[in-house]
């Protein structure tokens, strides 16, 4: 039974990312991005921002220590000075590339359960953060409502951090297998963005 389970599981993952190729755009350019609803909706609408969130939580819920809320408070606060950083709108080159390899290198920590301690994971989650941080403030639209926008994105942001990270609890002890199958979709997802960006 568990293992039909897992083949239906992993089955819905390939199906919904496949099936849906519009959602695969890296990071799909939006207009008039402004206030508190256009930042609430943002990290949901694009596959990249989306993925990583949810990945960066569960691979949280995997470190070894009990700093597991770490990950998400560092991603939150160097999201939001990547953030105020894109606002200036000085340019930074490959920032979706690096957005797409968080993707990526995420999917690889959840598949292998890399163990880091709680410092390099810091670390390595906080570049990832800065530049999605600096792609949402480089989308804000000049003399808008800046700063419902930002809360917006850092209130999404933080509710997708947190499904991953139970989402990772419940997997890791209910259904293992699973969540190292959700790593190896995350790659594959990543990868497929290198080209359809």
């Amino acid at each position: 039974m568990r293992l039909i389970l897992e083949k239906t599981c992993i089955l819905k993952i390939v199906m919904l990312f496949l099936g849906i190729p519009t959602l695969l755009s890296a990071h799909p350019s939006l207009s008039h991005l402004s206030g508190l609803t256009d930042g609430l909706i943002h990290p949901f609408s694009g596959t990249d921002h989306l993925l990583a969130m949810l990945a960066i939580g569960i691979w949280a819920s995997q470190i070894p220590d009990k700093a597991v809320w770490k990950l998400p408070a560092t991603f939150i606060f160097v999201m939001l000075i990547g953030g105020l950083f894109g606002l200036t709108k000085i340019q930074i080159p490959f920032v979706e590339q690096i957005i797409i390899t968080s993707v990526f290198v995420s999917g690889i920590l959840i598949a292998l359960v890399a163990k880091f301690n709680s410092n390099t994971a810091m670390l390595l989650v906080g570049v990832f953060a800065f530049f999605h941080g600096y792609a949402h403030g480089a989308e804000i639209l000049v003399n808008t409502s800046w700063i419902e926008y930002v809360a917006g994105f850092l209130f999404s942001t933080l509710f997708l951090l947190s499904v991953g990270i139970f989402a990772g609890f419940y997997l890791g002890k209910k259904y293992f297998p699973i969540l190292k199958y959700t790593g190896f979709a995350i790659i594959f997802i990543g990868i497929t963005l290198f080209f359809v960006r």
